[in-house]
């Protein structure tokens, strides 16, 4: 596997990470915005970003409405 693309994924890995934690920090919110608008970038970049488009809205909800694993059940 390329490098980029390598690396693109493990990024797309710790955003979900960080966004499924049961235990998060509101503070960090702001800089998850920043590493999911870098990490999609890098993936239209190396891959087609049409599916990922629809991801974007996933912090805005951590904000709004707090934890992920308990709506995605």
């Amino acid at each position: 596997m390329d490098t980029n693309v390598h690396l693109s994924l493990m990024c797309l890995n710790r955003i979900f990470c960080n966004i499924c934690a049961k235990v998060w920090d509101p503070a960090l919110v702001p800089s998850l915005r920043e590493d999911v608008v870098v990490t999609f970038s890098m993936i239209e970049w190396e891959l087609s970003g049409a599916f990922f488009d629809v991801m974007t809205h996933l912090v805005e909800e951590l904000a709004i409405c707090e934890l992920v694993h308990s709506r995605w059940m």
